[in-house]
């Protein structure tokens, strides 16, 4: 959504999801579920990836 978008929907008290009005009590109707799908690959990067953090910090407190 562009800037120019969001702020014309700010104007109309719009909901950003749904474009239905906006207040307090508000529910989207047409809800959405998102989901991130990771493969095995990703996974063991992201672990390996904070094995790493953890032997840096590990690191500079036994420098300390």
């Amino acid at each position: 959504m562009s800037k120019e978008e969001l702020l014309e929907k700010i104007k109309k008290g719009l909901c950003f999801w749904c474009d239905e009005k906006f207040g307090p009590s508000h529910v989207c109707r047409n809800k959405q579920l998102h989901m991130l799908l990771m493969t095995e690959e990703d996974l063991f990067g992201f672990v390996d990836l904070q094995d790493n953090v953890v032997n840096q910090e590990e690191d500079l407190e036994e420098k300390r």
